[in-house]
């Protein structure tokens, strides 16, 4: 009997099972997830402060009502403690559940840097709206606020906690924001933008050193500045989850690695989301998770002697990449765009447009900002007539 089995309870795990039921409305289908099972939008964590929103703001439904509108049973608040492949099967506390095929949506874990005298447990993450909920209030009551990252989720923070009336410092051991999304020269404007709301950058350094006093904590970074802070939050990047592929065997390098058919290297075994590494990249973003799912399900789906389903693979568009500062909006896109070696920029009162080029002069990305964000869409196109997917 067909059993699709989902390990993952988050978007991709959910745009997956949308995605079956367009095809096939019987088919079995079990997610089980770590945490409560709830439809929220991730992105809309970045800016949840300065909006004054609670965890029931961004709920969208509970794990009973997806179930009932989806046909799907759904255990919340279990692990899958291992996978054998063999038997094609997965074991939840104790029990074994048997699959057909098996999807691992497992996600990723927010990167903590290891500095002295930092407490994990004393250091918030907010890579899901259960840690939202946990650490809200104390977010609520903090004064100072040290984020420590200063990349895309880092940077959204800063900005919308400064804008709920935080006094926030951002430590980025990279020499500008956002180093490994855009160049320079666009950074810099972002600097000058956070540093007029009123936030602290630090950028060429990292924490070294954190000391827990009665009244918050202090931290000695490596440029020898000391910060006192109410709170740290880690936003210094994601590492995907990929522990149970590592005990089941199953072929893992930056992420679970999967073919243009979301396979990984075990038969019946496929990986979306964070966790997946795809042509060599792991791409933790909506489309690429909306675009896989679509693949995804169709292999769910096909039977035997449906070759244009089982055919259906993975192709990657240029997508646009937006960073949600509300003050200075970015908006980027290109496959290959840290591979550009020439800029082609305006700069004026409104903002930057930047189109970046390769040895070829062949376009490979481009960069909007401030008021021309609104060029994005004509860009897009031409760059998809420079670099066609």
């Amino acid at each position: 009997m067909s059993n699709i089995v989902i390990v993952g309870g988050g978007f991709a795990a959910l745009q997956t099972i949308k995605m079956v039921r367009k095809i096939d409305q019987d088919i079995a289908i079990t997610m089980i997830t770590a945490d409560s099972g709830v439809e929220y939008s991730k992105p809309n964590l970045s800016h949840v402060f300065s909006q004054a929103q609670a965890p029931e703001d961004l709920t969208q439904h509970s794990a009973q009502q997806l179930a009932e509108q989806y046909n799907v049973v759904i255990k919340t608040k279990a692990l899958v403690s291992e996978i054998d492949t063999e038997q094609q099967c997965v074991y939840v506390d104790g029990q074994s559940i048997h699959y057909s095929k098996l999807v691992l949506a497992t996600g990723a874990t927010p990167f903590i840097p290891p500095a002295e005298g930092l407490k994990r447990n004393a250091t918030i993450t907010l890579n899901s709206l259960e840690e939202f909920e946990k650490h809200k209030a104390q977010i609520d009551d903090a004064q100072r606020v040290t984020v420590i990252g200063g990349g895309l989720i880092g940077v959204e923070l800063a900005f919308d906690l400064q804008t709920a009336g935080k006094n926030v410092t951002i430590i980025e051991p990279a020499s500008y924001l956002l180093n490994s999304l855009v160049p320079p020269f666009v950074s810099l404007e972002l600097e000058r933008e956070l540093t007029k709301a009123g936030v602290t950058v630090e950028t060429d350094s990292a924490v070294c050193r954190a000391t827990y006093l009665p009244d918050g904590v202090r931290l000695q970074t490596t440029s020898s500045r000391l910060i006192r802070t109410d709170i740290v939050i880690a936003a210094a990047g994601l590492r995907p989850n990929t522990l149970l592929a590592t005990q089941a065997g199953i072929n893992v390098s930056r992420g679970i690695v999967v073919d243009e058919t979301m396979r990984t290297s075990a038969e019946n075994v496929y990986a979306i989301g964070d966790c997946a590494e795809i042509e060599g990249r792991v791409m933790a973003y909506l489309q690429p998770a909306i675009l896989s799912a679509n693949v995804l399900a169709k292999r769910l789906t096909t039977g035997e002697g449906e070759p244009l389903l089982r055919e259906a693979k993975l192709s990657l568009p240029h997508i646009i990449t937006k960073v949600k500062t509300p003050s200075y909006p970015i908006q980027l896109a290109g496959r290959d765009i840290q591979t550009a070696q020439s800029w082609e920029t305006r700069f004026d009162p409104k903002g930057i447009i930047a189109k970046g080029f390769n040895e070829e002069n062949q376009m490979v990305g481009f960069i909007v900002t401030g008021q021309h964000i609104k060029a994005a869409f004509p860009l897009l196109k031409e760059l998809q007539i420079s670099s066609p997917s």
